[in-house]
């Protein structure tokens, strides 16, 4: 150890031993108590009567993030609202009848679903030398409608395959593509 103020002990199978906080490294030990901790924030309002704190905005939300038949496992676990990836939730690429079954899935969980992540796959190419763009504004309405149908609020964007540059186009006109085809979706 040098000193430094960025180092610190963790204890690994009883040795410690010198590990740089810059690096994340610490023990199952120190992930399972702050893992713990998490559990008793998220249980402290209702042992105390207070189910109310979230709504009120004394205590931040918690949801996580999973696939429809965790849902109530979520629920279950404290949380206070369910996310998912467009994909896996609102199955733009599915029949109306899988969509209803996988929502009727969440639904049960008795958790609001405000928020999806992962908007466009990456096979939907937004920019480069021939961006799907007609495609990918079909599948943004059927997104749109569904969220809608499902009380999702944000949809956040994401998409890094989508938006990947190909190698050897042009940085700004990707740029200009991608502002281009926003632009045009949400007007």
């Amino acid at each position: 150890m040098n000193g430094t103020s960025d180092e610190g002990i963790c204890k690994h199978g009883g040795k410690l031993q010198a590990a740089s906080w810059r690096q994340n490294a610490c023990s199952r030990r120190i992930f399972m108590g702050m893992a713990a901790a998490g559990a008793v924030g998220l249980a402290l309002p209702r042992l105390f009567g207070q189910e109310n704190a979230v709504k009120g905005g004394m205590m931040p939300q918690i949801g996580a993030d999973g696939p429809p038949e965790d849902a109530s496992s979520i629920a279950k676990a404290g949380c206070s609202y369910y996310e998912s990836r467009v994909g896996t939730l609102l199955l733009p690429d599915k029949s109306e009848e899988e969509f209803r079954s996988i929502l009727k899935t969440v639904r049960s969980s008795g958790l609001k679903i405000p928020v999806c992540n992962r908007f466009y796959p990456a096979e939907l190419k937004l920019v480069g030398p021939e961006p799907r763009l007609k495609e990918a504004l079909d599948y943004a309405k059927v997104v749109f409608a569904r969220a809608a149908e499902a009380g999702v609020e944000v949809i956040v964007l994401g998409s890094g395959g989508a938006r990947r540059i190909p190698d050897g186009f042009s940085a700004q006109e990707a740029r200009k593509q991608f502002v281009a085809y926003c632009l045009f979706t949400l007007l």
